[in-house]
């Protein structure tokens, strides 16, 4: 048998799970707390003083980002906010800060970009879409032509050899 570290059934460690926490020090009466990292409705444990409170009874936690105590924290509290957020490594639909792939990355259907930083090899089938002035600029590929489109001004290619 597996060393379990203490843990019956599955380790903290096997799982896929990303804990995020935040702790708070109120400086007078208070009952709101924003949680800076966001949370999954239903995810997220809230403690006062080293207490854990039930949801819905002693917080509610139902926006993704705040949590609001029923009873206010007082000057002196410690109140901490623990969320647990699962990822899926196969289903990813949301990513914060910097996020790498390695292999190949797969867009299927329109991808909404900000900014795109590639070094390599950058494909895109069927062009490219910049609407980052008032005119959209389309790039397009065809065979050994680059073909660069800017709404309202007209079209220029440029023959790769």
């Amino acid at each position: 048998m597996a060393d379990r570290n203490g843990y019956i059934g599955r380790s903290p460690g096997d799982s896929s799970i990303v804990i995020a926490r935040q702790e708070y020090t109120p400086s007078g009466v208070t009952t709101d707390f924003t949680f800076t990292s966001g949370y999954t409705v239903g995810y997220i444990d809230c403690y006062v003083n080293g207490s854990r409170l039930i949801e819905a009874t002693d917080y509610t936690a139902t926006d993704g980002a705040t949590v609001s105590l029923t009873a206010a924290a007082n000057s002196g509290d410690v109140l901490e906010l623990v969320a647990y957020k699962a990822f899926n490594v196969g289903n990813v639909e949301t990513a914060s800060g910097n996020f790498s792939v390695g292999g190949n990355l797969t867009v299927s259907g329109n991808s909404l970009v900000s900014n795109i930083d590639s070094s390599g090899i950058t494909t895109s089938t069927g062009g490219f879409v910049s609407a980052a002035s008032t005119s959209a600029c389309k790039i397009t590929f065809s065979g050994q032509t680059l073909t660069f489109t800017v709404a309202g001004v007209g079209a220029t290619s440029l023959t790769l050899s």
